[in-house]
C-alpha cells in the first residue's frame, strides 16, 4: 500500500486533518491536541480533532484558540472568595443568577480554574460563595481524591464617594 502524500509539500505522511481529512505531514499540520478545549463544557465537534491543515486551522481554529486562550488567561486572574472564608467581603457583589458546578476534577487547583474559566465565558470577573467537597476512588491498591465543587460568578461593584 502506498503511503499518502502531503498536499502542500508532497512528503509520505499518515496524518489526516481532522476537518477536511486532506493529508498533512507532521510539519506542515498545526497539532493542538486532542483534550486542548478541555475546559469548555461542551466541546465543539470541529474542535475535538488533533490535526488541522493550515487552511482549516487558519478559516475555523484560529479565531477559536485565540477566544479560548484569552478566556484562560482572565480566569487565571480571576478573584477567588470561599463561602466559609470570605463571606463578609462579598457583600458589595453583583450576583450571577445560576451557579456554576463542576465535578469529579482529580487535581483541586484545576477545579477552582475550571468554575472560574466557566464564570469568565459569562462575562464574569470573580467566583464568590466557593464550596468544595472531595471524595475517595479505591483503584485497586491505589487511592485517589475526586474534587467537585460550586461556585457562584459574580461582578464587583465599585462604589463611588460622589453619591
Amino acid at each position: 500500500m502506498e503511503k499518502l502524500r502531503c498536499h502542500i509539500c508532497t512528503k509520505k505522511t499518515t496524518k489526516h486533518c481532522g476537518l477536511c481529512k486532506a493529508s498533512t505531514c507532521k510539519v506542515c499540520c498545526h497539532d493542538i491536541g486532542e483534550d486542548y478545549f478541555s475546559f469548555l463544557a461542551k466541546v465543539p465537534e470541529e474542535l475535538s480533532h488533533g490535526y488541522y491543515c493550515n487552511d482549516c486551522f487558519v478559516d475555523k481554529i484560529s479565531n477559536e484558540l485565540d477566544s479560548y486562550n484569552d478566556t484562560l488567561e482572565s480566569a487565571k486572574g480571576m478573584d477567588v472568595y470561599f463561602k466559609k472564608k470570605h463571606s463578609r467581603e462579598t457583600h458589595y457583589f453583583k450576583r450571577a443568577p445560576k451557579t456554576i458546578v463542576v465535578k469529579d476534577c482529580r487535581d483541586y487547583d484545576e477545579m477552582i480554574l475550571r468554575m472560574a474559566f466557566l464564570a469568565a465565558q459569562l462575562k464574569y470577573d470573580t467566583i464568590i460563595d466557593i464550596e468544595t467537597s472531595s471524595c475517595k476512588e479505591y483503584d485497586g491498591s491505589y487511592k485517589t481524591l475526586l474534587w467537585s465543587g460550586t461556585a457562584l460568578p459574580a461582578t464587583r461593584i465599585v462604589k463611588s464617594f460622589n453619591q
